[in-house]
Parts: structure tokens; C-alpha cells; sequence
């Protein structure tokens, strides 16, 4: 293949690049040039700045495609106007494609991105640890503190304002309710405590309720029939444990509901129309 060639349209002349073998190019004039396949000796070019050294010469086109492929050439089509004139001694040093470049730097700005959510999730794992333990203290502090009480505070303690005192307090207002020890000294003498005559009643009072039980004192109320009375409690743990499990049983029987201690003042006790056996 010749070197050169020329447009048959225009008469511009071309220099020739190996890789131009056996393809159409186009004239800068819009006519199609047709490049011979064979070639015996070509030089590399370039169209509009000087090659560095010629292209060493080749003896097939399989040899020059090889020879361009290995110089990393961009992937780009071949562009539509080639090479400078002949004569020219140096031309522009190869460039890495843009697509490299642009990949790298995302590939580092990934990098950096990837580096710190590592470092943000590193922070959080170690914030998390830190209020775990503290929680896990805080416990063991309260567990330590409640186990070091002395009973003698516990047992001392007054008992705590409740739901339960509230009404209790509230009942006492609406009955007019008295202490039991007044309740037995005054009024009507036929009074009754639910099915208990007030005999009955004042050795209930005395002898179960006080005695045996160490409730701190019994209200009343001064109606011709009272249906209810209220326990006012001792602090005594002991003591207030005997009163409640009396309660449950006295209650159970009457299929009232069993009331718990939650450290009130009161306790509200059913009394039944028909005295048990």
C-alpha cells in the first residue's frame, strides 16, 4: 500500500496510518476514499500535531493492528481527518484515556466515603457499649444499696399515703365514722356491726382485731347498722403481715375481693349481714 493518497474528488492528498489499511475514509470535502488492503511500508502520523519518532515499519496489516493495540490507543473510532503532512519528526505523547482518570478519583472518593462510615459506625458501637454498662451499674448499685438496709428502717418506716387510703379516708368523712372504743360507749344500745350484736362486736374488737391482730385502732360508723369498718394499720412488718393474711381468709369466705399490702395507713374491712359459723 502506498503511503499517501489522494481524493479522487478534490485531489487532496493524505498521508496513510497502518491502521487505515483496508478501510473507506472520508475526504474533508464529504468524498469516500477507499484505502488499499496491502501495504509494504507505512509510518505513523498524526492529523494535526507531530508524531515523537516514526512508526517502525511493518511488514502486514496483522502486525501494525497488533503494534497499535499495544501503544494503549484510545477506543475511540479512528477520527475522519488524518495525519499532518509528511516531514513531520514529532508528535504529542500518548494520553490516558479520561475514563481512567475520572474512575480513579471516584474509585478514591468510594474509599474515603467507605473509611468514614467504618469510623462513624466504630463511634456509635462504642457509645452503645458505654450506656450498656452504665445501665448494668446503675442495677448493680441498686441492688447493692436495697441489700445493705438495715431492717430496723424498714420496720420504722411509716406507712405511705395509697388509692386505698384515699377512700378509706373518704368513707370515714361520709359515714362519720368514730373509733370503735367511742362507738361502744355511745349511741344506740341495739346498734349492730352487720350481723354481730355490739357485744359481739366489742369482743371481736378486743379480743381478735387488737389482741390478737395489733391493729391500731377500728372506725366505725354510728349508723344503727355499719356494714364496713376500717383498720387503721401498725408500721410493724410482722404485725401488718398478720392483719392481711386475716383479711384474705375473712374476705375469701365472703367472696370479697383480697386486698395486698401496698404500705398504706388503712384497710377496709366487709362485714357480712349473717354472722359465720
Amino acid at each position: 500500500m502506498a503511503s499517501s493518497i489522494s481524493c479522487s474528488s478534490c485531489g487532496k492528498t493524505y498521508t496513510l496510518k497502518p491502521e487505515y489499511a483496508g478501510k473507506k475514509l472520508k475526504c474533508k470535502c464529504g468524498a469516500t476514499i477507499a484505502v488499499p488492503a496491502e501495504e509494504e511500508e507505512t509510518y505513523d502520523f498524526a492529523d494535526s500535531e507531530p508524531a515523537s519518532a516514526p512508526a517502525k515499519a511493518v511488514s502486514s496489516p496483522a502486525k501494525a493492528q497488533a503494534a497499535t493495540a499495544g501503544a494503549k490507543a484510545p477506543a475511540r473510532a479512528a477520527p475522519a481527518a488524518f495525519g499532518p503532512a509528511p516531514g513531520s519528526t514529532s508528535a504529542r505523547g500518548a494520553v490516558p484515556p479520561r475514563r481512567n482518570v475520572v474512575a480513579g478519583t471516584r474509585s478514591s472518593t468510594r474509599g474515603s466515603d467507605s473509611d468514614e462510615k467504618s469510623m462513624l459506625g466504630k463511634i456509635g458501637a462504642g457509645i452503645v457499649t458505654v450506656l450498656v454498662i452504665l445501665g448494668i451499674g446503675f442495677k448493680v448499685l441498686r441492688i447493692v444499696l436495697h441489700a445493705n438496709r438495715s431492717p430496723s428502717a424498714t420496720s420504722s418506716a411509716a406507712p405511705t399515703s395509697n388509692a386505698d387510703d384515699d377512700i378509706a379516708s373518704a368513707l370515714m368523712a361520709k359515714d362519720m365514722m368514730v373509733p370503735m372504743s367511742q362507738w361502744l360507749t355511745t349511741g344506740l344500745d341495739g346498734k349492730m356491726l352487720g350481723g354481730y350484736s355490739k357485744k359481739q362486736a366489742e369482743f371481736m374488737y378486743r379480743q381478735r382485731w387488737q389482741k390478737q391482730l395489733g391493729v391500731t385502732e377500728v372506725f366505725v360508723s354510728q349508723k344503727p347498722m355499719s356494714l364496713v369498718v376500717v383498720f387503721e394499720l401498725p408500721t410493724a412488718p410482722a404485725a401488718r403481715a398478720a392483719i392481711y393474711g386475716w383479711q384474705a381468709k375473712w374476705h375469701a369466705d365472703q367472696f370479697k375481693p383480697i386486698v395486698r399490702d401496698t404500705g398504706g395507713q388503712y384497710l377496709i374491712i366487709n362485714i357480712p349481714l349473717v354472722k359465720p359459723d
